[in-house]
């Protein structure tokens, strides 16, 4: 289901996402490579293709993976992650602070919030304590990244009253009072100092949930993303070209320049080649493989490989005969690395040798 005006919806509810996207870069072919929260954390912090079944950041070797903060960090950045849930949930305080992030706040920090419910404290709530947070960092004069992850838009759907004209718990609405933070926080970002200096990304980790006899549910698996970059650099432009969540972090990294060192799987899609773009998934037991020509290669139990073709207007797959055998090779080479790595504590670029490296250049 399309929601955002400015992927063609008409329902009306986002407009201030949709008056956000005309002052940044608009990324309008993204795939999210799960459909649980988890996923997202995992594929923008690691760029690490999903090992199937379940999230790294609820496995056992989660301690020692690299991260954008790690790479951050060498750079002298301040890292804070920020969630209005509780940190236990799906593991995320343990694997943040194992991972990069020096300061972490969830619901429990949070005192006497304006609305809370089973989820944690509200996306205003959140919104409100991150402008406080992100003005100490910048007062401190070190770089910051920060990440702030809302939990409003689950069910049982509910909101502070005044903020939309309707108090029914959808989840429609539900995501009009989801827009309407967001709407409240870039408003009063834009007075404080920290706005002009900062790069802004805002993105969903996943579409609704989807239950039924679909082996991928495209639909839902589509998420915007939205890069808002000082001085309106790229303000009312769109890219097209084909990526997923784990392209967030090469392409954060090609915006502020200069050279880096990791094991991320993802790139920089402002300077990849259209032609060639590609998304990395995961659902259920089965993961996939899709390219910028609608081919879509799906691996599953038993060393199965399938091949479909993704109609773009109405998200539906279409099994093709045989398997293109090139694609299914690339995939197992994607997910069997990302497995191998993992498990031999091997997700580290080798900082040693690229300190030899420059030693030897000077």
């Amino acid at each position: 289901m399309t929601l955002s005006a400015c992927w063609g919806g008409n329902q009306g509810l986002t407009p201030h996402f949709d008056e956000l996207s005309k002052k940044g870069l608009l990324f309008d072919n993204f795939y999210a490579t799960g459909n649980r929260t988890a996923r997202a954390l995992e594929a923008v912090m690691t760029s690490m293709p999903p090992i199937p079944t379940e999230s790294i950041l609820k496995r056992d070797h989660s301690e020692r993976v690299y991260t954008l903060a790690n790479v951050l960090a060498a750079r002298g950045y301040e890292r804070l992650f920020m969630t209005g849930g509780r940190g236990l949930f799906d593991g995320v305080r343990s694997f943040m602070k194992a991972n990069g992030f020096n300061h972490f706040i969830e619901q429990s920090d949070f005192k006497d919030p304006l609305f809370a419910n089973a989820w944690g404290v509200s996306d205003e709530d959140l919104f409100r304590k991150a402008l406080g947070e992100l003005d100490q960092l910048h007062s401190n004069g070190r770089p910051f990244f920060a990440t702030i992850l809302t939990v409003s838009n689950h069910r049982p759907y509910t909101y502070p009253e005044g903020r939309i004209p309707d108090m029914e718990q959808t989840r429609n609405n539900a995501v009009k009072y989801a827009d309407w933070a967001l709407g409240y926080f870039f408003r009063e970002a834009q007075s404080h100092e920290f706005y002009q200096n900062t790069l802004f990304v805002v993105m969903g980790d996943h579409g609704a949930r989807v239950s039924g006899s679909q082996l991928f549910p495209m639909s839902s698996y589509r998420v915007p993303v939205l890069m808002i970059q000082p001085g309106g650099k790229g303000e009312g432009k769109r890219c097209s070209t084909l990526g997923c969540s784990l392209d967030i972090a090469p392409t954060i990294m090609g915006r502020l320049g200069s050279d880096y060192r990791s094991v991320f799987f993802g790139y920089d899609v402002l300077q990849a080649d259209p032609q060639h773009g590609r998304a990395i998934m995961q659902h259920n037991h089965d993961v996939a493989l899709l390219n910028s020509n609608n081919q879509m290669v799906v691996l599953g139990f038993g060393k199965s490989a399938e091949e479909f073709e993704l109609n773009r207007a109405n998200h539906q797959l279409d099994q093709q005969a045989t398997p293109d055998q090139e694609m299914v090779h690339n995939a197992i080479a994607l997910f069997q690395s990302a497995f191998e790595l993992y498990y031999s504590d091997r997700w580290f670029p080798d900082l040693k040798a690229a300190s030899q490296q420059e030693d030897d250049r000077t």
